[in-house]
């Protein structure tokens, strides 16, 4: 059994002859543009000729539309897996002749005593690790997967050994591709606070050991910010690679930890894992580029507005703020007497609204209880399904305040987006995704 580190998420695994693509991602950026793989890498799609391509989740640093598009018209054929029914139709519109929604706990025989095995995530995602079993070893692909503590780990280990009928699952796997990396994406930028997340990383830390993972490799964290985004790669990224192999050293020195070198191999015989540094030349083309990853979070940038907007368009976003976001809040779940301000920035202006029980009103109030600070062309692509809120969110082109508490200091509201009240979420994703899927096949007409 062979797997090749593709970049970020990104594995190519050969499994007795069967080739396996996990998470894909051809292009030079993702995400809308905010994230580049690194190190920067050009993948050669033609080279890749997988059986089956994997897509976990609907997160765009996994499930990203172009790579997709290209992989259907170089071959339709090729069997696609998810979790989630929406990537599966829009697998389908692609030109995926042959896709397949997986629950969580679900083996799917690969021939020969090979298995794929799915693992469950405990979070609202739609998602799954997978579990890859042959008679040379055993591999755990976590991904981005919630596996809360220890024991709900071992439990899982325990189940897959049973459904597998593969006892040694029991004692762990030869390979773990762990998730490592308590990145702070948003922490900052919605008022929960920059400082270093010292009890997710203890726990993010006892859960790679109870992974039973003889041999370790950090997986799907391996990118960073782009463009005018780039000042977050100073935020968001508290530990890197070499550290964390440091402290899970300390903390388990019976664990073999390995760098994930993209390009690179891990070729598992006999249940030993046997590591080639060397980039593989078929598959890809390694650039060289300093890594720009460097955790310093003591300031902000300044919301600016990346680009010009017209008059017209201005007109169009004040229409929508006031006649589509006004009206939708309060069926948002607030309470009654909340206070919430929006201030959308242009080039070169700031427009705010106050909403309360009293309407809505073009004025700033010093006594809000939740404060939205949006660049104004961003707030217009959203509305256009251009974009979806991923992209202000996770550019730091969304801020977030707030302050909205009982009469007892209890906090009444975990989400203090109230821009997504009229447009969700999960809602602008699909609706994003729905027009690059009309992008990618106008360009082939």
């Amino acid at each position: 059994m062979d797997w090749c580190y593709l970049g970020h998420a990104s594995w190519l695994a050969d499994v007795g002859g069967t080739r396996i693509l996990f998470d894909p991602q051809l292009g030079e950026t993702h995400h809308d543009g905010i994230f580049r793989v690194h190190p920067h890498r050009t993948l050669h799609a033609e080279a890749l000729r997988p059986d089956i391509v994997v897509v976990t989740h609907r997160h765009p640093d996994h499930f990203d539309v172009p790579t997709l598009d290209r992989l259907a018209q170089l071959d339709p054929s090729v069997l696609l897996l998810t979790a989630d029914p929406f990537i599966a139709k829009v697998a389908k519109l692609l030109g995926f002749e042959h896709t397949g929604v997986l629950d969580p706990r679900t083996p799917v025989p690969l021939g020969q005593e090979r298995f794929l095995y799915t693992t469950p995530s405990f979070t609202h995602v739609v998602e799954w690790g997978m579990v890859v079993t042959s008679p040379e070893g055993t591999v755990w692909n976590q991904v981005d997967t919630v596996l809360r503590d220890a024991d709900t780990i071992l439990a899982e280990r325990h189940r897959a050994a049973e459904l597998l009928s593969d006892s040694r699952l029991n004692d762990g796997f030869d390979l773990g591709l762990v998730r490592w990396n308590v990145m702070q994406q948003i922490n900052a930028l919605t008022g929960e606070g920059g400082g270093f997340p010292y009890t997710f990383y203890e726990r993010e830390l006892a859960r790679v050991v109870a992974t039973g993972a003889r041999t370790v490799v950090p997986g799907a964290a391996g990118e960073c910010y782009v463009g005018e985004a780039d000042w977050l790669n100073r935020w968001v990224f508290p530990v890197d690679e070499q550290r964390f192999l440091a402290d899970l050293q300390h903390l388990a020195p019976h664990i073999r930890g390995t760098r994930g070198v993209v390009g690179g191999h891990w070729r598992i015989e006999g249940g030993q894992v046997h590591v080639d540094p060397t980039p593989d030349a078929e598959l890809l083309t390694l650039h060289s580029t300093a890594d720009p990853r460097r955790y310093d979070p003591r300031q902000l940038a300044v919301l600016t507005d990346p680009r010009p907007t017209s008059p017209a368009e201005r007109d169009r976003a004040r229409t929508w703020v006031e006649h589509t976001l006004a009206p939708a809040l309060p069926t948002f779940g607030l309470p009654l007497t909340t206070r919430c301000q929006l201030e959308v920035v242009w080039e070169d202006d700031t427009e705010i609204w106050s909403f309360s029980g009293e309407g809505c009103r073009t004025q700033a109030t010093a006594d809000w209880d939740l404060l939205n600070r949006i660049a104004g062309s961003d707030l217009l692509d959203v509305i256009d399904g251009v974009a979806h809120w991923g992209r202000p969110l996770l550019s730091g082109r969304l801020r977030i305040a707030h302050r909205l508490y009982g009469t007892d200091g209890v906090r009444l509201r975990k989400n203090p987006a109230f821009l997504y009240a009229p447009l969700s979420y999960d809602a602008s994703t699909e609706r994003w995704t729905a027009w690059l899927v009309s992008q990618c096949l106008a360009r082939r007409r």
